[in-house]
């Protein structure tokens, strides 16, 4: 029983807070501007769930296809760093870590040796060993794309569709206010101007 109570009351409210109540004095204005606010609602519970995780899905697909085709192109091995490495101007890489790029040289998968800039931690002094990931060609290139780094990825695109599906309906919701206040306006200065000279008494 105190649930019905309750949910009447609940439904009774959301029936008020969106301009359906029944009022004698609410007019066809505020009926459309309460459809409005209702339409939004639904539309956003209905499209941002679907709209987030269709985004996502796709966002996470392609991820996971980066990361095979990295995880067949990109190989690790030992480069020794020629240059002791400067604490100073240390860049921070996609993992957070600072880094900082210095000569090194490496044996590339065909046998060569080679040399080029890699990327180091900041304090590291010359014949220092660091891991490096090589491309195809034997060049250094940034390390394959990481699972977690993939659904970060696709969550974010998720939480971004969701938000830009609140703000577009939001956009909507404030654009036929706009146009409903202003018949609303237009409304009140003509009935203003038929009943004001009744109130004052000019003619």
């Amino acid at each position: 029983m105190k649930a019905t109570v309750g949910s009447s009351r609940f439904f009774g409210y959301v029936r008020h807070s969106l301009s359906l109540a029944h009022n004698p004095l609410r007019r066809t204005s505020d009926q459309l501007e309460g459809a409005a606010r209702l339409a939004t609602i639904v539309l956003l519970v209905l499209l941002a769930p679907f709209g987030a995780l269709h985004v996502g899905q796709k966002v996470y697909g392609a991820g996971v296809q980066v990361e095979r085709g990295q995880a067949v192109d990109h190989r690790p091995v030992r480069a020794t760093l020629l240059e002791d490495v400067s604490m100073t101007n240390a860049m921070q890489s996609d993992l957070g870590v600072p880094q900082r790029t210095t000569p090194a040289r490496w044996v590339a998968q065909d046998g060569t040796v080679r040399k080029g800039a890699v990327s180091a931690p900041p304090g590291k002094r010359a014949g220092a060993r660091v891991t490096i990931w090589l491309d195809r060609t034997g060049q250094p290139t940034i390390p394959p794309q990481t699972r977690s780094h993939t659904l970060t990825e696709a969550v974010a695109a998720g939480v971004g569709i969701v938000l830009a599906t609140a703000l577009g309906l939001q956009l909507v919701s404030l654009l036929v206010r706009l146009v409903l206040d202003r018949r609303r306006l237009a409304r009140w200065d003509l009935e203003w101007k038929l009943f004001e000279p009744r109130w004052s008494g000019r003619r």
